[in-house]
């Protein structure tokens, strides 16, 4: 008798689909695929997105009044029931909406109050206004984000972009703090360092020195000596 084989699997949550025809080689209709491509983007940005900014836009405005200088405020109320609010996110109450979502929609919120509904960043795309998020200076951010539009940046160059504007930030930073020590002086520092706080040997721990290692010593200190002795002089005649 023969076996019967074994029937195929059906793809998980296809069981009740209605079944598409089936695909063949033929030229693709361009323009219907175009339109609705566009129509599809459309529909996410009305819904979807704008849903994601509402989210966001009520957190602000309940539990921040609206003022961007309180999203770091330290009341301690607020960020106890804030602190409260993000425990739920990601439970069978918010089961869709992360802790992470929920914060880049406030600050996203937040940085749209403070630069207004008609700016470039209000107009990006929510994932592109996360990767600019980092830069936290609202003017900064502005610019940044007319660029993006301009250059129609995808979200990895602007991520790109952002890192590279913080490092130049940083280093610029660097430069305008206090002022490097000199050669001289780090050499000196180094020295003292080197001999820790213990700078004076007593008689007997010389004594105890093995041959080799007094001989060693001795050199290393004349050189010292030397090298100090020559430095000293420079510096009176400086």
């Amino acid at each position: 008798m023969a076996k019967k084989s074994a029937s195929k699997p059906e793809a998980t949550g296809t069981k009740n689909l209605v079944p598409l025809p089936d695909l063949d080689d033929g030229k693709p209709d361009e323009g219907l695929v175009n339109e609705t491509v566009e129509w599809i983007r459309n529909k996410i940005v009305t819904t979807v997105f704008r849903g994601t900014f509402e989210i966001g836009d009520h957190v602000f405005r309940k539990f921040f009044d609206s003022d961007p200088k309180e999203l770091h405020s330290k009341n301690p109320k607020k960020n106890a029931s804030l602190r409260a609010l993000y425990e739920r996110c990601g439970t069978d109450e918010l089961p869709t909406l992360s802790r992470s979502a929920l914060q880049r929609a406030v600050s996203t919120a937040a940085m749209v109050h403070e630069l207004g509904p008609e700016t470039a960043f209000a107009k990006l795309y929510p994932s592109q206004q996360a990767a600019l998020l980092p830069m936290r200076e609202a003017k900064t951010i502005e610019t940044l984000a007319v660029a993006a539009t301009e250059k129609k940046l995808s979200v990895r160059e602007i991520r790109d972009l952002v890192t590279t504007k913080k490092k130049a930030a940083s280093a610029g930073k660097k430069r305008r703090g206090a002022p490097e020590k000199s050669e001289v002086l780090k050499a000196i520092d180094r020295s003292f360092k080197g001999f820790g706080k213990k700078t004076t040997f007593t008689s007997a721990e010389v004594k105890l020195l093995k041959p080799e290692d007094a001989k060693a010593a001795l050199k290393k200190a004349e050189d010292l000596s030397g090298w100090v002795s020559k430095l000293i002089g420079q510096l009176k005649k400086s």
